[in-house]
């Protein structure tokens, strides 16, 4: 998520390859590995909606991704917090400080390029659509940072 917003910002390219090259081994990849994954979760009668929203989740959850990176690596050991049954609470905005940072310089990064619009290059340009993608899958989190109704779900009525 960062490699877009640090090539729009300061020119630091996340590959030193030719784009055509790039984009022959990256669609068929990323087609491949979406298309892998959704057959597996479809002989497990997921829905496609289902897929999408579990590729959406686990792109959300990279602040735990990384804390747990880096954990692991400083061979820090962290405790494994769970939520008291029945009782659920909306995050306050500050706690969601990893999802509104990266926000934010998603949009800083498209803001500074648009003044040139006309005379960018192809490479900013397909940074710029990364970046509106990542914009897209962050916002997400508001929507889903709600206090959700337990009384309403049978697994939790009396």
């Amino acid at each position: 998520m960062i490699c877009p917003v640090l090539f729009l910002l300061f020119g630091i390219p996340s590959y030193f390859m030719r784009p055509e090259l790039y984009i022959m081994t990256f669609i068929p990849y990323y087609v491949m590995t979406l298309l892998l994954y959704y057959n597996t979760m479809r002989t497990r009668h997921y829905s496609l909606s289902s897929v999408v929203y579990g590729i959406i989740m686990s792109s959300l959850f990279y602040p735990v991704f990384m804390s747990a990176t880096i954990s692991g690596l400083l061979n820090r050991k962290t405790k494994f917090l769970t939520t008291p049954k029945g009782k659920a609470d909306k995050l306050a905005f500050r706690q969601l400080w990893p999802w509104n940072l990266m926000i934010l310089l998603n949009i800083l990064a498209i803001g500074v390029n648009i003044p040139d619009w006309y005379n960018l290059s192809w490479p900013i340009y397909i940074n710029m659509i990364w970046c509106t993608y990542h914009i897209a899958i962050l916002l997400v989190i508001y929507r889903l940072n709600k206090v959700p109704k337990l009384a309403q779900n049978p697994l939790y009525a009396s």
